[in-house]
């Protein structure tokens, strides 16, 4: 019985690790969580937050201006350093910003300001979302055409009209070649 109660327990250990570990794993599309000084990771991408700061209005309060959330992430990717980040939340829009192949946004910071308790830096939820750059604007960031990426189940084709790159479903090729909008020519992903 022992034996049995002690599997059970390090399964459960293991789930609980497991669920950890995947709190900071990225998804391209997917919205996802971070603290303070974590590391978030998509394969060999990570995005650590640095800094933080929170001008935003407190619920408790009427304010002529709503303010805004203001954070500083550090990106790398295969021990390249791409620089440092500002992302900022504020009532009018969600900025991103675009590095290599991608787009971060930073969608959420919680919790709000309260007048009169303070938030300590440990104490933020903030959720990013990481996303592919289309085709198009890998092109225009000077992404050469050897080095684009298409999401999973897609291949990057040009079109034949204005030789713009595009990532389409590999079993509708055969059917834009017959119709001229590509040539054979794809690029596996």
């Amino acid at each position: 019985m022992f034996y049995i109660t002690s599997l059970v327990l390090a399964l459960v250990l293991i789930g609980i690790t497991s669920y950890a570990f995947a709190d900071n794993t990225i998804q391209l599309g997917v919205p996802f969580q971070i603290r303070f000084n974590q590391t978030a990771t998509m394969q060999e991408l990570q995005i650590k937050i640095v800094n933080l700061t929170d001008s935003r209005c407190p619920s408790d309060v009427t304010c002529m201006w709503q303010g805004q959330a203001k954070i500083l992430i550090a990106i790398n990717k295969n021990s390249q350093n791409f620089g440092n980040f500002s992302l900022i939340l504020n009532d009018k829009n969600l900025e991103a910003r675009s590095f290599d192949h991608y787009s971060i946004q930073l969608i959420k910071v919680d919790p709000s300001p309260i007048s009169t308790k303070k938030i300590h830096l440990s104490d933020y939820d903030l959720t990013l979302k990481l996303s592919l750059l289309p085709p198009l604007k890998q092109l225009k960031s000077g992404i050469s055409l050897g080095q684009f990426s298409c999401l999973q189940g897609l291949t990057l084709v040009i079109k034949s009209e204005d030789n713009s790159p595009a990532c389409i479903k590999s079993a509708t090729i055969p059917k834009l070649v017959a119709r001229g909008w590509t040539t054979a020519i794809s690029y596996s992903n």
